[in-house]
């Protein structure tokens, strides 16, 4: 059976990168996002249907985190892996009572990845968001080996700090909770997290490191990936009202992210 581990974090930070990396290696695989509404090939979704239609009282969210539990051990079960792992985002936990306490007695570890620069991560949602409403690209180019033509974002300033503010409680929460339910944790910052190696992009060794004490499994291979980082340049480059942003934050906590 595999040794099981979770990677959480909220979007535009990092997860499928780190997975890719984590999968080009022997003995770790990462899957996707199973609570994602459009994964219902072979995904939870798919699994969680077939047990309402064999049993309505499944639906109950109670019920629903005992059969992800089963759901889990199944896939560790199954796989040739020495560890799996699981990427959880934040809103997963709203949309699903209980689950913190549910995948940590699965028995697995934590690796809460944060982006530390929440204005970073805000922008590159902004960014993802104006690509995929103006069709210049789809929902299966979020990430690729190439990067997207270049855009512009204007940022709404009135809700900025507000925002910002509210991203930075939501990561202590996530960790304050991360830190009571589960043993084997670690806290993993995005910044410094990958280097780039030629053409490709791989893990760095303090990460490799880290990980490999979380899940107390060596990684066999060098985790490494060809997925394109999806904004190019900084922020300055990205958001068309930089100087007004910049303004906006200049007397808060938040002044040395807009430099």
């Amino acid at each position: 059976m595999s040794q099981i581990f979770f990677i959480i974090a909220t979007q535009r930070s990092g997860t499928t990168a780190l997975r890719s990396c984590l999968n080009s290696t022997d003995n770790y695989f990462g899957y996707g996002e199973q609570f994602y509404p459009s994964v219902f090939d072979g995904g939870f979704y798919q699994s969680y249907a077939r047990r309402i239609s064999e049993e309505q009282s499944s639906i109950l969210p109670m019920n629903r985190m005992s059969f992800y539990n089963e759901y889990l051990s199944t896939l560790s079960a199954r796989s040739d892996k020495e560890a799996i792992g699981f990427d959880i985002k934040y809103t997963h936990f709203d949309e699903n009572p209980n689950l913190m306490r549910s995948v940590a007695e699965a028995g697995g570890s934590a690796i809460h990845l944060v982006r530390e620069n929440v204005l970073e991560t805000f922008v590159s949602s902004q960014v993802m968001e104006h690509r995929l409403s103006t069709g210049a690209i789809d929902k299966s180019q979020v990430h690729g080996r190439s990067v997207p033509p270049p855009v512009k974002v204007e940022l709404d300033v009135a809700e900025l700090v507000s925002h910002l503010r509210n991203r930075q409680q939501r990561i202590a929460d996530i960790q304050f909770a991360i830190e009571s339910y589960f043993p084997s944790w670690v806290y993993l910052p995005y910044e410094g997290l990958f280097q780039s190696i030629g053409s490709t992009t791989q893990l760095s060794t303090d990460g490799r490191r880290k990980i490999e004490q979380t899940v107390s499994v060596p990684i066999q291979g060098i985790p490494q990936t060809e997925l394109a980082k999806q904004i190019e340049g900084g922020t300055f480059e990205v958001v068309s009202n930089y100087d007004e942003v910049s303004e906006t934050l200049r007397d808060t906590e938040f002044a040395h992210l807009a430099k």
